[in-house]
């Protein structure tokens, strides 16, 4: 049978490398259970650590054998530090190589898509140069004078002058009511870009409609949108009401008192009030 010292020298050995510690401390003074942990530790050893070779010695039968041992795997323990060090910085150079190839693709991808949004916007001013001067042409074609659609921002700065003339009184503007007609001046607003868009490219609105409410609401420049939009709203009734006539009456007869009434009011609201009161 192999005695306690040699069992107690292994067991003291693996003790500081077995993840069984808790097992082995509990059992350490039981004599009658040392044979059993010894092979225990000596299984944990093998399967969790794996020493190498030149580490591992022959017999754990002295002090000097178990010295050489924990010295061995000591450097082999420094050689992996260096390794693991080494394998760390290189791993951290590549993710910021990484980092800066994808941060130089993000740049890149930007200038693109702002160099293709550029080009679209210019293209798109001149598609809308293009389509100006098409209508202006047919305008004068027709006789009648066109007028292109006024930016927003005329708009507002209009709203806020009409709002603030309207309602300052002996040099005191009304604040609250101030707020109240600008906030119905900014609703024309978003009622004239909503029938613009929506009606932009037929010619009884372009040629004939907002020609003449943007005429008939501006004042020495400056435009009212909320009576503009109101204006508008009437010019396209005006023209179903036209259209409604064309299609259930003498269309030939109607067509002779739209021109007419183009010519004289240049209104689509006027003209369908024209037809009204000569099919009574």
């Amino acid at each position: 049978m192999i005695s306690y010292s040699k069992y107690k020298l292994i067991y003291l050995c693996a003790l500081t490398l077995t993840v069984n510690q808790t097992y082995a401390v509990e059992n350490l003074n039981n004599s009658s259970n040392i044979e059993q942990i010894t092979k225990q530790i000596e299984l944990d050893w093998k399967n969790y650590y794996k020493p190498s070779k030149e580490c591992r010695p022959k017999k754990l039968s002295n002090n000097k054998s178990f010295q050489l041992f924990v010295k061995c795997n000591e450097q082999k323990a420094t050689q992996k530090d260096q390794f693991n060090k080494i394998n760390k910085e290189v791993i951290e150079h590549l993710k910021l190589v990484r980092k800066t190839e994808l941060r130089q693709l993000s740049l890149e991808r930007e200038a693109k898509e702002k160099a293709l949004l550029k080009k679209a916007k210019e293209i798109a001013v001149l598609e809308d140069r293009a389509r100006e001067v098409r209508r202006a042409k047919k305008a004068h074609e027709m006789g009648l004078t066109y007028q292109k659609p006024l930016p927003s921002n005329n708009y507002i700065s209009n709203s806020m002058a009409i709002c603030k003339k309207e309602w300052t009184k002996r040099g005191q503007l009304d604040n609250r009511m101030y707020q109240h007609c600008l906030k119905g001046q900014l609703s024309g607003i978003d009622k004239v870009d909503e029938l613009n868009k929506k009606y932009s490219e037929r010619e009884f609105y372009f040629l004939i409609a907002y020609p003449y409410c943007i005429k008939k609401w501006t004042t020495r420049g400056v435009a009212n949108p909320r009576m503009i939009a109101h204006c508008l709203n009437s010019e396209i009734e005006g023209k179903k009401d036209v259209d409604y006539y064309r299609d259930n009456y003498d269309r030939a007869a109607i067509d002779k008192i739209v021109d007419a009434a183009l010519i004289q009011y240049q209104s689509w609201n006027m003209v369908a009030y024209s037809i009204k009161r000569r099919i009574k």
